[in-house]
This record gives C-alpha cells, sequence and structure tokens, in this order.
C-alpha cells in the first residue's frame, strides 16, 4: 500500500495505560502503552519487527514513518515537554521528559 495521507491517531486511556490506535482508511494498527519508570514516562509499543510485515501487510517497509507519525500526535497533546526515542527493532517508542 502507498503511502496514506489520511490516517488518525487515537489514545484510548485504560487503568494506568491504554491502547493507541493507528487508522489508514480500513486498516488499523494497534499498540499498547504504559507509564515507565526513571526518565521515560510513557512507553508504546507494538509487533516487533519479525512480526510487523507479517502481521501488517498493509504497513511493510513502513514502521519508522508510521511510529514517528504517531509519536508526532502523542507529543503534540498528551506527551508535551517530552521528546520521543525509538526502538525499531522492538517496535516501541519511549517518551522521555525534556530536560532544559
Amino acid at each position: 500500500m502507498a503511502e496514506s495521507n489520511q490516517w488518525t491517531v487515537t489514545i484510548k486511556n485504560i487503568g494506568r495505560g491504554g491502547k493507541i490506535f493507528y487508522q489508514e482508511g480500513a486498516a488499523l494498527l494497534t499498540l499498547d502503552w504504559d507509564f515507565g519508570g526513571n526518565e521515560v514516562i510513557v512507553m508504546i509499543w507494538g509487533a516487533h519487527r519479525e512480526d510487523w510485515n507479517q502481521a501488517l501487510p498493509w504497513a511493510s517497509g513502513r514502521k519508522e514513518e508510521i511510529l514517528n507519525r504517531i509519536a508526532t500526535e502523542v507529543l503534540s497533546g498528551p506527551g508535551k515537554g517530552c521528546k520521543a526515542e525509538f526502538d525499531l527493532e522492538d517496535t516501541t517508542i519511549y517518551l522521555k521528559k525534556i530536560i532544559p
């Protein structure tokens, strides 16, 4: 599937963590989120590298692009004051507090 300009990110709180839904048309990616520890405020994670392309054929080869979109949306809302660091191997976004 080619890059889509029509996508949404929805954050749902469930207990102390929750889910993040990334949607492009009918295609849906669900990630989990939870509060971290130490310098990590929030962790967001999904399918590991070996599972990504198989589980998400519509997003094959686009992991970095999609995780950047998700991080941008989270950082513009509830993640204000944080920076995002990525572990593309584990499909994890770490939101860390910006220390001046």
